[in-house]
């Protein structure tokens, strides 16, 4: 098995790191599974899933949002974002370019 220090390359001769690992944590969720479960009490499971969606999903934007941020402003990859854009569109295209040949081969 590995772990994340398997991927960090190890110091120099005088003891200098030669690489860097960054994380970060972000969350959306504080008091959400409290209120997830004052629906549950009142058997409301609609707005008990809603909550926790609502919560797991902005934590990803907000992660997405960090990650951007960090990488345009912090690590100099403006360049890439182009080729990056241009990709993301590719990829939703064939998504629903894959869903029309599905739903035309029913």
């Amino acid at each position: 098995y590995n772990s994340l220090s398997d991927f960090i390359m190890s110091s120099d001769e005088k003891g200098n790191p030669q690489d860097y690992m960054g994380m970060f944590a972000v969350t959306a969720g504080i008091g959400a599974k409290e209120l997830s479960d004052s629906y549950l009490a009142k058997h409301d499971d609609y707005h008990s899933i809603m909550v926790k969606a609502l919560a797991d999903r902005f934590a990803e934007a907000g992660a997405e949002f960090l990650h951007h941020q960090i990488r345009t402003n912090y690590w100099g990859y403006k360049s890439m974002l182009v080729l990056g854009q241009h990709l993301d569109t590719l990829l939703v295209l064939i998504t629903r370019i894959k869903k029309l040949f599905s739903k035309s081969l029913m």
